[in-house]
């Protein structure tokens, strides 16, 4: 008798408590998903690498002004080039080459190796962001609900978001060129709502 009851309770016991965990996690050893993982080392890498794509960018960018003063010639370099962060590396998204893109290319490799990748630009980078702006202007004109548009350097596109109608995209592809146009419209692709 006694040891079916002991049976009885160490079962009941045991479905009761088996989805437990009977040994505490401790808080500074708690294991991460993957994603986490990526996500903290690209943050890492990040930390690591603005500093110095920073200060070559400040070397190879700055002007003076009227006045004396030290500035970056924000206009110049966003003409030339573009940069973003994927996977590890820092891609440098070049227009066309000039003294000034070699020479960051030059200073970020040797500081930074094959962590730095060059990509040649389909578009030029400054006319795409204008072109973003543009774009946002011309959707408020023909009454599109956009809640946002901007440039993307990875997929070298200009991203819109928002509720258009079948109509309004084609408005926009036709203005813009489709091939330009990465557009998320939930009229579009699901009716009205």
């Amino acid at each position: 008798m006694f040891k079916r009851t002991a049976a009885g309770v160490t079962l009941i016991v045991a479905v009761l408590v088996g989805g437990y965990n009977f040994f505490p996690v401790n808080n500074k050893a708690e294991a991460k998903r993957p994603e986490q993982i990526a996500f903290e080392e690209q943050n890492k890498f990040e930390a690591e690498v603005t500093p110095i794509l920073n200060q070559a960018v400040i070397d190879v960018y700055s002007k003076k002004t009227d006045y004396g003063e030290t500035v970056l010639d924000e206009d110049k370099y966003k003409a030339e080039m573009s940069v973003y962060f994927d996977e590890g590396k820092l891609v440098l998204l070049i227009d066309k080459k000039t003294m000034n893109t070699d020479i960051i290319e030059q200073k970020l490799k040797v500081a930074l190796g094959d962590k730095v990748q060059i990509k040649k630009a389909k578009y030029n980078p400054k006319q795409m962001n204008d072109l973003a702006f543009d774009l946002l202007d011309y959707a408020n004109r023909i009454g599109a609900d956009i809640n946002g548009a901007g440039y993307s350097e990875i997929n070298e596109k200009i991203i819109v978001d928002g509720n258009l109608s079948p109509e309004q995209v084609k408005a926009l592809e036709d203005k813009y060129g489709a091939d330009l146009l990465d557009i998320n419209s939930t009229k579009a692709k699901f009716g009205p709502k």
